[in-house]
Formats: C-alpha cells, sequence, structure tokens
C-alpha cells in the first residue's frame, strides 16, 4: 500500500503562486480538532519496508522509486526476517508495512541530520490497522531504527507560532533547523473516507507567505 498523500493544513491560493490561505482548512477535519500531536518532518526520501508470507521488499513512495545503494544495503542488513520476527508476531500478520524515511547524505538535504544514510520510522500498519505514535517509537526501539521525533502536543495557533519560529531539528547530531511537522490526533480518527485525520506545515510554507506579504 502507497503511504497517504498528507493534506497541508491550509487550502494553497493558485493565484498566488499556491501560496498558503491560513483560516481556509483543506479538509473540513481540521477545524474540529482542539489538540495535535506534533512529529517532525524528515527532508527524505519516502520508503516502505513491506512484510507478507513471499518475504521481505523494499520500496519508495511507489514501487518504481530508485532506493540509493547504500540506503538499500542499510534496509537489507536492517529488516531481516529473524529481526522482524522479534519484534512482529509473524504467524498471525499477513502483510506489515513500516513506513518511514531514508534520510542522510545526497538524498534531499539530508546531510544536515547525519554523515550517513540511515532510515527512521514514523508509521506502521499491520493488516490495515495504523498504529499511534507511542506503540510506533516502541517498534523502532525494539528494530535498532530511528522513530520520528515527538514535539508534544499543541494547538494550530501554537504549532504555527512555533513554526514560524524556525527551530532547530530535535535529531540527535543534526546541523538543520526543521523541515515543518506532521500532525495527527490522539487517538487516531479517521474520516468519512477512512483516511486517517492528519496535515503538514513546512516552513517554507511561511516564508512564501512572508516573501508574498512584503
Amino acid at each position: 500500500m502507497k503511504y497517504e498523500k498528507i493534506q497541508t493544513l491550509w487550502k494553497r491560493d493558485p493565484e498566488k503562486k499556491y501560496s498558503i490561505m491560513i483560516g481556509e482548512y483543506s479538509k473540513p477535519e481540521f477545524s474540529q480538532i482542539k489538540e495535535w500531536v506534533l512529529t517532525e518532518k524528515i527532508d527524505g526520501m519516502n520508503i516502505r519496508v513491506i512484510y507478507n508470507k513471499e518475504g521481505v521488499r523494499f520500496a519508495g513512495r511507489t514501487d518504481n522509486a530508485h532506493i540509493p545503494v547504500s540506503l538499500f544495503e542499510m534496509l537489507t542488513k536492517t529488516f531481516t526476517i529473524e529481526k522482524l520476527s522479534s519484534v512482529f508476531d509473524l504467524e498471525k500478520a499477513n502483510e506489515i508495512i513500516l513506513y518511514g524515511e531514508g534520510y542522510g547524505p545526497k538524498i534531499q538535504k539530508g546531510g544536515n541530520y547525519r554523515k550517513d544514510q540511515s532510515f527512521i520510522l514514523f508509521d506502521v500498519l499491520i493488516d490495515g490497522i495504523w498504529f499511534d505514535v507511542e506503540p510506533v517509537s516502541t517498534f523502532a526501539y525494539e528494530l535498532g531504527v530511528d522513530s520520528i521525533p515527538v514535539w508534544g502536543r499543541g494547538t494550530i495557533k501554537s504549532i504555527e507560532r512555533l513554526i514560524r519560529t524556525k527551530p532547530r531539528s530535535s535529531l540527535e547530531g543534526s546541523s538543520c533547523n526543521i523541515e515543518g511537522f506532521v500532525c495527527r490526533t490522539d487517538p487516531l480518527l479517521l474520516d468519512r473516507f477512512g483516511n486517517r485525520v492528519v496535515w503538514k506545515l513546512k516552513v517554507k510554507d511561511f516564508e512564501q507567505l512572508e516573501e508574498r506579504e512584503t
């Protein structure tokens, strides 16, 4: 299953270089939630680790995406059947998908995060069931990989104020500012189409808005 597209919190203005239009929600559900869980958005390559009865395979956001050789080697060594079976019940699960970001040198601007290419876990889907942030962090720890940094909870207003300050990434060893936040509900909520209620905002959304206003 390809990772779902995450909507930006606000709609974009097609007449003004698609800059965000604050106050005009891209999905009506966003206006109904008072508090959100903030996770750091990593600038990298979307990676899927897919287990089923045929074995383990690796893919990008699409099945045709090219995974860098060094990253593919890291994934192969890390996500073995033996390792997965120590964390998950492979006898009961028909399909396990670990969604993460491949990041590091030569992947987007990932050289500012770390000196080597690696994988950071942000979502887990087992037989159609999504897991919340806390168990995802536990899975990552047991697998021996990083999990996406959680910045706590906040309202849309407080998240907007924070992202405008362009804070530093909370990843250990990082030398860059955050790319943005992905914000989700706790507990997990779905919209009427069965999609998770989740949105993103990037630092560059506000930089673009400021440029337009000057």
